[in-house]
């Protein structure tokens, strides 16, 4: 395969091959450094959201865009989320799914489960103009919605599983070998 040809973080041009020397492995090592940076630092406090959950404590998250932009940028697009199967039961929906991310060719699986209450309607919704009754209290508002909200649940958590944001869900263990003198963010090598 020609060096232009190979996948880059960075669009290679005149200017930057004369940088590198035509060196192209400092910068397949740039991008592997920014992807322990990415998988391995810690989430910037402005990524993490808090809601109320049961019992009426605070939980951390991270939202759904943020965990796309993440593997986007860890992976230059070569990811997929696969769900194998969606279970609706009276209260929630829960899903179990497959993150696939590509690295150097290689494909990387994780595979969790996602899940989400069921909305429903607190009040009989009645039509503006005609006074009819259109949602009893207690129906489903969309369950459509409530599936893709398990979806974006099961991606949360396969990814959190590749490392992103595993500080919002769990305590990240850091392998020292890794990294040179133990740091926890890569080393950075000057070009």
């Amino acid at each position: 395969m020609a060096e232009e040809e190979r996948f880059l973080p960075v669009r290679v041009d005149s200017e930057l091959r004369a940088m590198l020397g035509n060196n192209l492995e400092k910068v397949a090592e740039a991008r592997r450094q920014a992807q322990a940076n990415m998988i391995l630092g810690k989430t910037p406090k402005y990524a993490v959201k808090y809601r109320k959950g049961r019992g009426g404590k605070e939980y951390p998250y991270v939202q759904h865009s943020y965990v796309e932009q993440q593997l986007n940028l860890a992976f230059g697009w070569k990811w997929s989320l696969n769900i194998h199967r969606y279970d609706i039961g009276q209260r929630e929906v829960i899903c179990h799914g497959s993150l696939t991310a590509w690295v150097d060719g290689v494909a990387i699986t994780k595979s969790q489960f996602g899940g989400s209450d069921i909305k429903r309607y607190k009040k009989d919704v009645a039509d503006r103009q005609t006074g009819e009754i259109e949602h009893r209290a207690g129906d489903t508002i969309d369950v459509g919605d409530d599936c893709k909200a398990a979806a974006s649940d099961c991606l949360k958590k396969c990814a959190s599983l590749l490392g992103i944001a595993a500080d919002v869900y769990g305590e990240k263990e850091v392998l020292d070998a890794a990294f040179e003198g133990g740091d926890t963010k890569a080393g950075s090598e000057e070009f």
